[in-house]
């Protein structure tokens, strides 16, 4: 392809950070411990370790702070931001709040053979018969049972739940994932 001059190669899994990243493990250590502590239900201890089920309790923990504590804002021009910017700023769209949420399953000790953050559409079916498609971004984490489960980034976040709430007038009825990359 010829080369335009406002384009530039990126790998997309720069967007993704591990453990080795300080303001990940800063984060699990103190935000996301205090938010563990305060969870009813949640067990720091279990959060911690290796035993069965401490990673569906990570997970399913990761994915509540991040709906609870980073602010879904639509972007107007869509630049993904890096996981150290969305904790910074505490707000993103869909594709930063995933990334955010997969970077910290990582950071837990969770393999990246169990994590993988999907690029596609999301396509909704409504009560009134008609159909939207949204351009999107979640999180795909393979649960101790073997099984992959969606982890949906705007699904929890107050400001988003209208969208997956059937309660709602013109309210969903159906919803379709079509992945266009994964990684």
């Amino acid at each position: 392809y010829p080369r335009k001059k406002s384009s530039y190669d990126i790998d997309v899994r720069e967007f993704l950070v591990t453990d080795r990243n300080e303001v990940m493990r800063k984060m699990l250590r103190e935000d996301i411990k205090s938010f563990v502590q305060a969870t009813p239900g949640a067990n720091w201890e279990l959060f911690q370790s290796r035993s069965e089920g401490s990673f569906d309790h990570r997970a399913h923990l990761i994915a509540a702070f991040v709906a609870e504590k980073i602010a879904y804002k639509a972007a107007r021009e869509d630049f993904w931001q890096f996981p150290d910017e969305t904790l910074w700023v505490k707000e993103g769209d869909c594709e930063d709040r995933a990334l955010l949420m997969a970077s910290l399953l990582l950071a837990s000790g969770v393999s990246g053979y169990n994590v993988r953050v999907a690029l596609g559409k999301l396509r909704v079916s409504l009560k009134s018969g008609k159909r939207r498609e949204h351009d999107h971004a979640w999180v795909m984490y393979k649960n101790e049972d073997g099984s992959w489960i969606l982890l949906e980034p705007l699904q929890l976040h107050r400001e988003a739940k209208g969208a997956f709430n059937p309660e709602w007038p013109s309210g969903l009825t159906q919803a379709e994932y079509i992945p266009y990359f994964v990684f």
